[in-house]
């Protein structure tokens, strides 16, 4: 793992999981809500929690999408992360 920041990411049910992947983004991506997105291009790690299971993942990524408040179509703040 590089030493870019730690985002925390908790996926409670498949359908919260199903709605933050990116299937179209090239080896696979997650559209992370935040009210603070990085600059696109920032490497970040992802730790991440999905549904009932003990252990986090971590997975490295860099941002490659930024909803941004207010945007269109009131879509959620936030930015998608590609796995790298």
């Amino acid at each position: 793992m590089t030493d870019a920041e730690v985002i925390t990411c908790v996926f409670k049910d498949e359908n919260e999981l199903y709605l933050a992947y990116m299937p179209f983004v090239k080896d696979g991506g997650l559209f992370i809500r935040t009210k603070t997105p990085h600059a696109l291009g920032r490497h970040v790690n992802l730790s991440v929690q999905l549904l009932d299971e003990a252990e986090n993942f971590l997975i490295e990524g860099h941002v490659i999408w930024i909803t941004p408040k207010g945007a269109q179509g009131n879509k959620p703040t936030g930015m998608g992360i590609q796995f790298t």
